[in-house]
């Protein structure tokens, strides 16, 4: 259970500070963040951003609401986060925006720039007192629920406490979700047997998960530096998506137990266009806030379905890299900030991998599933154009590749030459997962669809940043995924293919391989505080905005 707050130094446990006295119920947050720690000014990075007015419109030159200070043990300044890439926005025209959503404070784009900015944030307030709660729709999606999950608990809410995490399982039909039937009666005689039976409905019932799949919380419990993870604070939501909205209301308000919540996050939306457990959730818990993480913009319409019929909080929408934030802008026709922000959760092993000596192989990540499309069709990795450039490069006889996704292994497809030097790993849990990624040479992008350069992020950004193990990049996936510099890849030159990259890799020094590595893991604890810093200013957003009126 969240903790509804926390004593100021001096103060009885238990106790409200009498500078956080409530003075309106809907100001609580507000006050505690402002005056818990005297209300420092906001510095110098954080006074050239714009502000948040109170429809929601960026006014660029403004000073945003001050942040307190005490920056955590091992923050980055405001500066280093900008220029980490840590929070995006693809910023347009100054018009009036759609008062549903409420933007962040961006930093103003320059001057005829439509590529998304990175925003200035101050360094992080000291364990504010924020109650989140976050809802996953999308079972699929478990590594950006971690991720998401990872950056709440290290960085919005500094240790102090842990969110509620609300994570759905479907079906498609009612049966299928009802109880098993009693257990079996004694054999009756002829005589005694209906001349009709029904048709055994539970023959397909799926028991509840106790726990979410892959052992989720066994990763984030062991491997992120923390010594557990409060499992009770976890919950399994079981929907039919053919229920009606009232039946899911219902379902919610029986779920959620944990009483008001100040924001929910909300991942993946955009696929949940049929139960919108994100606003039944958000209305049940009485948010302030709902932060909508945007993963697939290809899936959203000109006027996204969490945006329209009166949200039950303000909607403040976040891509999950800077490309996507490109196009749902484009796609959406906003008229105002659009941000972005990478959330992932890290893999810390009992024994880490510190030499070249641990390392074995390249590894490519990601479900084995093929795509199709009118007028075309392929795998969603190019399997295919590795095996051939490793078939036809000469010494490339070293280069092992290390396949890890759900999948069959002959879907592959891999030519009987180099069957010996692919190994395959499918449905592993996820410690064991990060593990293998962690010890090999680097991750092989292999896009088998341009999808990941324009409307959706791929896993294998998240890979990367999980383990700390860089990517082999060409300048094209360098552009778009902004936020990763020279420091944090492999680059691909541009007569290189990927097999030429991966034999230069296994001949560098051992340092300057593990420099990567190291530069790696800074990024990600810099996205992770960029993106907590741009919740707090949401929130602070709302809270001002409130004030006003």
């Amino acid at each position: 259970m969240v903790p509804l707050r926390r004593s100021a130094p001096g103060t009885p446990p238990g106790l409200v500070p009498p500078r956080c006295a409530l003075r309106a119920a809907g100001l609580v947050l507000l006050a505690c963040l402002l005056g818990a720690s005297g209300a420092a000014q906001a510095p110098p990075a954080a006074a050239a951003t714009g502000a948040v007015g109170a429809n929601g419109n960026a006014t660029a030159g403004s000073t945003g609401p001050p942040i307190t200070g005490n920056t955590p043990s091992g923050s980055t300044s405001g500066a280093a986060l900008a220029a980490a890439g840590a929070i995006g926005a693809s910023s347009g025209p100054a018009a009036t925006a759609a008062p549903s959503v409420v933007p962040a404070v961006p930093e103003p784009a320059q001057a005829g720039s439509s590529s998304p900015t990175p925003a200035v944030g101050a360094p992080p307030a000291p364990g504010p007192f924020i109650k989140v709660t976050i809802v996953n729709e999308k079972t699929s999606h478990l590594e950006v629920l971690a991720g998401v999950y990872a950056v709440v608990r290290d960085y919005l809410l500094n240790g102090t406490a842990e969110p509620q995490v609300l994570w759905a399982t479907h079906t498609y039909r009612e049966d299928l979700a009802r109880p098993p039937p009693s257990p079996p009666r004694p054999p009756l005689a002829p005589s005694e047997r209906p001349s009709r039976t029904r048709h055994a409905h539970h023959s397909h019932y799926y028991p509840p998960p106790s726990a979410p799949p892959n052992d989720l919380l066994g990763w984030l419990a062991n491997h992120t530096g923390w010594a557990h993870v409060n499992a009770s604070a976890w919950h399994h939501f079981h929907e039919n998506l053919h229920s009606s909205a009232g039946h899911v209301h219902a379902q919610v308000s029986k779920a959620v137990t944990w009483g008001s919540t100040d924001v929910v996050v909300c991942i993946s939306p955009e696929l949940d266009v049929v139960s919108r457990l994100c606003h039944h959730s958000a209305e049940v818990l009485g948010a302030r806030l709902i932060l909508a993480i945007v993963h697939r913009a290809d899936m959203i319409g000109v006027k996204p379905w969490f945006l329209k019929d009166s949200p039950p909080a303000p909607v403040h929408m976040v891509a999950l890299a800077p490309h996507v934030a490109k196009f749902v802008r484009h796609r959406c026709q906003m008229n105002h900030t659009m941000h972005w922000a990478v959330m992932a959760a890290p893999f810390r092993p009992a024994q880490p991998c510190t030499s070249k000596a641990c390392l074995r192989g390249f590894a490519i990540q990601g479900t084995v599933r093929s795509w199709s499309v009118k007028g075309g069709h392929g795998m969603f990795r190019n399997y295919a154009g590795l095996w051939a450039q490793l078939a036809a490069r000469n010494g490339s006889g070293a280069v092992r590749v290390t396949v890890l996704g759900k999948g069959k292994r002959e879907d592959l497809a891999i030519p009987a030459g180099l069957e010996a030097r692919v190994d395959f790993h499918s449905e592993l849990l996820y410690p064991e997962f990060w593990a293998a990624i962690q010890k090999s040479w680097a991750l092989v992008p292999a896009f088998g669809t341009g999808q990941y350069l324009t409307t959706r992020i791929s896993s294998t950004l998240l890979a990367t940043l999980t383990t700390c193990v860089p990517i082999i990049a060409n300048r094209e996936l360098q552009a778009v995924y902004s936020f990763l510099k020279e420091e944090h890849v492999f680059l691909q030159g541009e007569a290189e293919e990927e097999v030429d990259v991966m034999a230069r890799v296994m001949a560098m020094d051992e340092a300057a391989i593990f420099a990567k590595r190291a530069a790696v893991c800074r990024l990600r604890e810099d996205l992770g505080r960029g993106a907590a810093e741009m919740i707090r200013r949401a929130l602070l957003s709302v809270s001002s905005t409130s004030k006003r009126r």
